[in-house]
């Protein structure tokens, strides 16, 4: 299968990845690919070291000030002249602008999308591109189809990169929240912007249903569809030089290697550096990390003497022979929120990054499914304020923007429960190490990539989130004992709307219903199906165990009934004890509910 191992060769500030051993491929090629069931790629160098790759696809301190400058002659007579950057860096303004409006900064490098600029047009705009009598030059300097080429309402390059950023974003949303590596969802995202969001989309589905690795899936995709032949066709195989849409230089699954070269070759005239975070683990426990080729991504613990298995689930059984995961401490499943500072991980900060409060600008996520943990981590940036640590720099503005941290919800990786303590990895190489401490998830961050990528805090204090949040609804059944000796059995709906404010739920409370006598004589009323009261709910949730009472009023009655419930997934179980009072009596009550969001 092509490409399955490939490795790439990153030139970048003369960094190799040593000792491995490299395939002969195009030396521009980056990254490689693996299979999509496969989530590291690893190998075993002579010494027995094992070596996993993560990708992390960013240039890393870069200056796009160098991108002015001409750019080295290449000693390479096969390195196209059209990689000069600087035709792309005097657009940034507009790059930057629409990447913001289009929520894509931080989620996709900027030099990313000036290479795939050099590639669609080598950074030239509708009117240069005329100026070369090139066919498709109204595309503009991102070639959009729809908007540009074919509609012709792209008449200034500022709109020209505004519909290319809203294709891209388009393509992104796509494919941001399939469950592959970051890597894949790059490559289908730059796929889709070559040959279109349904051939992207059947490459996925033949990933997913045939177990083609993601290349082979491409080219299997894009071959059923641009099969065409002749004058006019609307999905040819061919482009008007005779060459192969879906593998010819340029095209199909050539379209991205080209992309990330010019990548590769922006990042080397910004004077950065390619950071994809490859650890290399020895049996020894020991753990280097270097700046190499990206892989697929699942990260283990520097400590771990063997990763646990690529499924999620911690492995490993107890001397009863039960599984680790069982052991797992229950509470620390659920969603917590809440914020923290950071600074970078250089060695010496200059910029400090202060979570605000209310709302908190990070949440996490952590599930049990099927025996397998697995969870989300939520960020917004924009609640991190910047305080310079400069004396000479006092003023806070010249901080970089927050790309520690990511912007929306990403998975986590390596989530492992130890008792009260929790340990996960961020899509950007982060340790979170955490304990559960009096309802709270309080501990550290501590980045493990180079260049100043991660992050650093000490006070990271999370509380349980708003995982109530909403309306839930479904049945109960209760016994009614009243004062005089009349039984009743209740039973109807039940409907509960939750709001959470840290560990803390309040909200509002319905019961509707009927009752039936079994048990007194004329002094007993059955009340048939006429009764409805509403009230509020109040309590507390402790992992999954919540804690309240529900208060139901009408003018001449209130029901006081404590309750006990536990949370799983989306739905709520529980059981009260309570109270009822009304003039000339009262009633007490056993019940239980079942309640689904």
């Amino acid at each position: 299968m092509r490409y399955v191992n490939l490795i790439i060769l990153i030139l970048v500030s003369g960094l190799l990845l040593a000792g491995c051993a490299t395939p002969q491929v195009k030396k521009e090629t980056l990254p490689g690919i693996t299979e999509k069931d496969k989530k590291t790629e690893e190998k075993k160098d002579n010494d027995g070291t094992e070596v996993k790759r993560y990708e992390g696809i960013l240039c890393a301190n870069a200056s796009y000030d160098n991108l002015n400058n001409t750019p080295p002659k290449s000693n390479d007579p096969t390195k196209e002249p059209s990689t000069d950057f600087s035709k792309c860096n005097k657009y940034k303004p507009l790059f930057q602008k629409y990447m913001d409006q289009e929520n894509l900064t931080g989620k996709i490098d900027l030099l990313m999308v000036y290479a795939l600029t050099m590639q669609e047009s080598s950074c030239m705009n509708a009117d240069e591109l005329g100026d070369l009598g090139r066919a498709t030059a109204d595309g503009g300097i991102m070639q959009v189809d729809d908007a540009c080429l074919n509609k012709k309402n792209c008449d200034t390059v500022d709109r020209e990169i505004e519909e290319g950023i809203k294709e891209l974003k388009i393509k992104y949303e796509n494919f941001s929240s399939k469950k592959l590596s970051h890597i894949d969802k790059l490559t289908l995202i730059l796929f889709s912007y070559n040959r279109g969001l349904k051939t992207a989309n059947d490459a996925l589905e033949k990933m997913e249903t045939e177990n083609l690795n993601i290349v082979d899936a491409m080219e299997q995709s894009c071959r059923a569809i641009y099969k065409q032949e002749g004058k006019g066709c609307l999905y040819c195989k061919y482009d008007k030089g005779g060459v192969d849409k879906c593998n010819g230089p340029g095209y199909g699954i050539e379209y991205y290697p080209k992309i990330f070269s010019y990548f590769a070759d922006a990042c080397a005239q910004a004077n950065g550096t390619v950071t994809d975070l490859i650890i290399e683990r020895s049996a020894a426990n020991s753990s280097t990390i270097k700046i190499g080729t990206p892989g697929n991504k699942t990260t283990t613990s520097p400590t771990q003497a063997t990763p646990p298995p690529l499924d999620g689930s911690t492995g490993g059984t107890t001397d009863s022979g039960q599984s680790a995961q069982a052991q797992s401490n229950s509470a620390i499943i659920g969603k917590w929120s809440g914020t923290f500072s950071f600074t970078n991980n250089c060695p010496n900060p200059s910029c400090k990054y202060v979570g605000r409060s209310n709302p908190d600008p990070v949440t996490v996520t952590i599930k049990q499914k099927d025996g397998k943990l697995e969870g989300t981590l939520y960020s917004n940036p924009k609640l991190f304020d910047a305080v310079s640590l400069d004396k000479s720099h006092p003023d806070s503005d010249w901080c970089p923007t927050v790309r520690q941290i990511g912007d929306g919800e990403s998975e986590i990786y390596d989530i492992a429960i130890d008792g009260s303590k929790l340990k996960f990895y961020d899509v950007a190489d982060n340790l979170w190490e955490l304990e559960l401490k009096d309802n709270k998830l309080s501990g550290k961050i501590t980045g493990t990539g180079e260049g100043c990528v991660g992050m650093l805090s000490n006070d990271v204090i999370f509380g349980s989130a708003g995982v109530l949040d909403g309306k839930w609804a479904g049945t109960y059944t209760e016994t009614e004992t009243v004062s005089n000796g009349c039984v009743n059995h209740n039973k109807g709906n039940l409907i509960m709307v939750l709001s959470m404010d840290r560990d803390s739920f309040t909200g509002t409370v319905e019961d509707t219903g009927s009752a039936e006598t079994t048990n007194g004589g004329e002094a007993c009323v059955d009340e048939g199906s006429g009764y409805h009261y509403a009230g509020t709910v109040s309590g507390k949730l402790d992992g999954n165990k919540l804690t309240g009472t529900m208060i139901l009023k009408d003018p001449q009655v209130t029901f006081t009934l404590p309750f006990n419930g536990m949370l799983q997934d989306d739905s709520i179980k529980g059981t009260y004890t309570g109270t009822g009072t009304y003039d000339g009596g009262s009633s007490t009550y056993d019940g239980s509910f079942s309640l689904n969001r």
